[in-house]
């Protein structure tokens, strides 16, 4: 069990840990009373690699983050935010780096800026990737009038071992 707590920030949950394996059950973040996210995950570890995971052996993430205002995101951040609305977030991911899946979503619902109130009414954006194979997936779906719908659809190689090795790889040609 543990608990690490900094100002109004919180991590509780469970974890084990060797030279080899990380399980992290149930680890739960917290802004005072506010529950941001959830995590459980089983990593192999190599702890003389860089990054210090096994990319040879399968690994499990779940996080989840749900109905959280950006008021509370920003209460966390210890800073505001330029817009307002609701957020839901998962990211499930499983396999050895080199061969990594699973899914990633997003959804932003009632979004808004002051700037920009009186003029559009609130948005509601929904993001999804998947990826297998190596290759990333995504679409992004929003819904705001006058300009609905907008759909951005891609499909693009990702291998992430090279980009922990070299963010830059990211933004290479």
């Amino acid at each position: 069990s543990i608990t690490l707590s900094t100002g109004h920030l919180r991590l509780e949950g469970g974890a084990t840990i060797s030279e080899t394996d990380a399980a992290l059950l149930g680890l739960q973040f917290w802004s005072d009373q506010t529950k941001l996210a959830s995590l459980s995950a089983k990593l192999p570890l190599a702890l003389t690699a860089h990054p210090p995971i096994d990319a040879a052996r399968p690994l499990d993430l779940d996080l989840q983050m749900e109905n959280l205002s950006f008021d509370q995101i920003a209460t966390a951040l210890g800073r505001p935010l330029p817009i307002a609305g609701m957020a839901t977030a998962k990211v499930k991911l499983h396999g050895p780096l080199s061969e990594l899946s699973g899914e990633i979503a997003a959804d932003l619902h009632n979004v808004s800026a002051p700037a920009t109130s009186e003029k559009l009414p609130p948005a509601d954006v929904k993001f999804e990737a998947h990826l297998a194979a190596g290759i990333l997936k995504a679409d992004l779906n929003a819904h705001q009038s006058p300009f609905e719908p907008l759909k951005v659809a891609t499909s693009l190689p990702f291998d992430l071992p090279v980009l922990l090795n070299d963010p830059s790889a990211l933004t290479g040609t």
